[in-house]
């Protein structure tokens, strides 16, 4: 069996994609974003809520920023944990099931990325990215 909690593999999944893009972000629908990371899972099985809070999770400690897009701004609304307050879950799945939304990498999460791809390269089921180097 391959070692990772269900949340872990998920970020791992997150982090991988996003960081496959040359600027570090990719903007696309929560149904885009399910399929691209159930692929890259190799059979786990995950639900729409644990992918939910994994994102939630990267943007919480801060390895991702979540934005959505408007007619004019491609960040014009940016995710928060503010938006889990009071009505948690609706608001929080709101935001993601409504329009595409965009996930960037920080600096922290490179570096957690890095540090993702020194202890679990190998044992969490996916391959390395192809690209070599991350700043």
């Amino acid at each position: 069996m391959i070692a990772g909690s269900v949340n872990e593999r998920l970020e791992y999944a997150i982090l991988a994609m996003v960081t496959s893009y040359q600027d570090g972000e990719h903007q696309d629908y929560w149904a885009a974003w399910e399929t691209a990371v159930t692929r890259k899972m190799q059979g786990c099985i995950f639900t729409h809520d644990d992918l939910r809070w994994a994102f939630e999770n990267l943007a919480d400690y801060q390895n991702v920023a979540i934005t959505k897009p408007d007619a004019s701004r491609k960040h014009a609304i940016k995710y928060s944990p503010a938006v889990k307050q009071g009505l948690a879950d609706i608001d929080s799945r709101s935001f993601f099931l409504t329009g595409p939304f965009n996930v960037t990498i920080t600096p922290s999460g490179r570096r957690h990325w890095k540090t993702l791809l020194k202890t679990h390269k190998n044992i969490m089921g996916f391959p390395g990215p192809k690209r070599a180097s991350l700043a």
